[in-house]
């Protein structure tokens, strides 16, 4: 697993003072929303590195209770939401074709970091118009490079790449699949559950991406 900074080179990848206004997005893969970033004629979202499930608020609102949409959007938006498949960015362009069972590098830019960890699931669909859900992603958590599921990040500084390690299932092959990026992070104070508070606990900003891709 590798840490990448970056500054004046992220704008080789179209961004803008005005585009890098969010926190952090799935690079390589493409997420839905970043697609246009890199040549697919898709459509433009300039907040695409803010997928955060409505931001703290109304993740955690009494009716969203923590709950996020499958690709970052706002859990209790009605489905298909902007980046469902059949939502406005969920287009079901593939990104990127990868070998059965190989080991990936995932690339996620983080404009701000907010500690904490990522994972990745997957969940292989039957049809790109098939709605991803979180019961499906559950079954496949993927592990890393080091055995492991959590890749912790533990650099609160700004404008950096991760170059995560994942591996791919050795029994899973297919034509439309969708990986997920999921960011708990870790920077705000919180309720531990145990009358104490620390950096971690309680309501944390979550960010969460959906990337279209096949494995044969």
């Amino acid at each position: 697993m590798r840490v990448i900074i970056f500054s004046i080179l992220l704008l080789v990848l179209s961004f803008s003072t005005n585009d890098v206004v969010g926190h952090g997005m799935m690079f390589d893969p493409p997420q839905r929303s970043s697609m246009w970033r890199f040549g697919y004629g898709t459509p433009v979202n300039t907040m695409d590195n803010f997928l955060s499930c409505g931001y703290v608020g109304i993740q955690y609102d009494d009716v969203n209770q923590g709950r996020c949409g499958e690709c970052g959007d706002i859990w209790s938006d009605p489905r298909p939401r902007e980046n469902d498949e059949g939502g406005l960015y969920g287009t079901g362009t593939i990104g990127r074709v990868y070998e059965q069972g190989s080991v990936i590098d995932v690339t996620i830019n983080l404009n701000i970091s907010h500690l904490g960890y990522f994972e990745f699931r997957l969940c292989p669909k039957s049809s790109a118009e098939e709605l991803v859900t979180q019961d499906c992603l559950d079954q496949n958590l993927l592990t890393l490079i080091d055995g492991t599921t959590r890749f912790t990040v533990d650099q609160n500084i700004v404008q950096v790449l991760f170059i995560v390690q994942v591996q791919l299932p050795a029994a899973i092959s297919c034509e439309n699949c969708v990986l997920q990026w999921y960011y708990r992070g870790g920077g705000r104070v919180g309720d531990c559950g145990d009358g104490t508070t620390d950096y971690g606990c309680g309501d944390q900003e979550t960010y969460v991406n959906c990337a279209d891709i096949a494995i044969r």
